[in-house]
């Protein structure tokens, strides 16, 4: 991990793969070995170990982040979505893998699929002002729902009052629904 955090990836590699082979089983390394080869730009290998650490532990919404990420990153915005759902299927309580499934929604305009995870993921986890902003871009500007965006960017002002972007998107939000 130290070796990852420090930008050197393929030593960290090859430390995550002497880990796997003392202990096959651990979903942690393979996790990290997945975002060791994705920083390397190693997608196939990364999407393999993301693939890996969901069969050993599919309990741990990391390993599918890191593979809806993947996928979308290499314009397989259909797979990530089935993966996110397949995330929220087997960890349902997960705010992560909700807010992750509204990214990967959005990527393909599902609109109302997106602010419905946005709205679940909030409702598991109520700390994350950056769901609120993402919900209220898509009430105020796709969905027509000006009061629902002004809301949710008033809760992430309340979370973060320093966060200048925040005011600014509930400034531009109010002004919106005055005109």
């Amino acid at each position: 991990m130290t070796l990852g955090e420090r930008g050197r990836f393929a030593e960290a590699i090859e430390a995550f793969e002497r880990a796997i082979e003392i202990k096959p089983d651990f979903a942690p390394a393979f996790h990290n070995l997945g975002l060791a080869w994705w920083k390397l730009g190693m997608a196939n290998q990364a999407m393999a170990a993301y693939r890996r650490a969901i069969e050993l532990d599919p309990r741990n919404v990391e390993p599918y982040c890191g593979l809806g990420h993947a996928l979308a990153e290499l314009g397989r915005p259909g797979e990530s979505l089935e993966v996110l759902r397949t995330a929220v299927a087997a960890i349902p309580r997960s705010g992560k893998a909700h807010y992750s499934l509204g990214v990967a929604a959005e990527r393909l305009l599902l609109w109302n699929d997106a602010a419905d995870a946005y709205r679940r993921s909030i409702e598991l986890n109520p700390l994350r002002p950056e769901v609120y902003t993402r919900l209220a871009n898509l009430c105020l500007f796709i969905l027509g729902l000006p009061d629902e965006a002004i809301d949710a960017l008033n809760s992430a002002l309340e979370l973060d009052p320093a966060d200048a972007r925040v005011q600014k998107a509930l400034d531009d939000a109010i002004e919106f629904v005055v005109r």
